[in-house]
């Protein structure tokens, strides 16, 4: 699909973010940040931002760290700036798949709810771009519709979707992740709405296991009689 046709859909679909503002989803995902050990000085990369309702929400906590919010509407970025007027905030116009960004590390690198809008031809050159961001300390978080809810829209509620809204494999997507030299550290259902209606995953760079030092392995019960 052209990548003119997605923007205008999108510079358009920001009278849907408007309408819909702060809601659950939104409140859960700046959550699962901060249950992850986000702080003020943490440098955050959101791909995928739309309006910015979420990056004006992790600006709550990160006043010292940089904060790179990235969209492909024009219209979704102009409305952000509007309302995440911060120094430490760049807004960014830009197609996930051609996204380019100087040399820096993120501790959190987020994409909510976005990857079942981008053609999953992409996602794994995305992940390796993804991965050139971090170190052994940063976080891809991931969360996205379950298939099954994407499934039950196409057929009850087709008015609803957006111009891209496949059902993603949460197999295949670890595994593209996994290609791009990620590690699956977390897995879980959240129920937002209906019972398992989304997915979170959390991706870190491999490592290397070194075992701690002890001076002795001692046993609390023996089958010795």
């Amino acid at each position: 699909m052209e990548k003119n046709k997605v923007s205008v859909f999108y510079d358009e679909y920001i009278k849907n973010q408007i309408a819909q503002s702060y809601n659950e989803r939104h409140k859960y995902l700046y959550n699962s940040m901060l249950e992850r050990g986000l702080k003020t000085d943490s440098n955050v990369l959101e791909l995928g931002c739309g309006i910015g309702v979420i990056t004006s929400l992790i600006n709550k906590t990160v006043k010292k760290g940089k904060i790179v919010s990235v969209d492909i509407s024009e219209e979704s970025i102009n409305h952000s700036k509007k309302h995440n007027v911060s120094e430490n905030i760049e807004l960014i116009v830009s197609d996930l798949a051609l996204f380019e960004y100087k040399p820096q590390i993120f501790e959190y690198i987020v994409l909510f709810d976005i990857l079942e809008h981008v053609p999953q031809e992409h996602h794994e050159s995305i992940f390796k771009k993804i991965y050139s961001h971090m170190d052994s300390k940063s976080k891809l978080i991931i969360h996205i519709p379950t298939k099954e809810i994407i499934k039950y829209s196409e057929i009850n509620c087709p008015e609803l979707m957006q111009i891209i809204d496949q059902p993603l494999c949460e197999s295949e997507l670890i595994n593209k992740a996994k290609n791009a030299g990620l590690r699956l550290e977390e897995f879980k259902y959240t129920n937002i709405w209906d019972n398992r209606d989304y997915e979170l995953f959390v991706f870190t760079l491999p490592f290397e296991f070194v075992p701690n030092p002890v001076a002795a392995k001692k046993s609390f019960f023996s089958f010795k009689k």
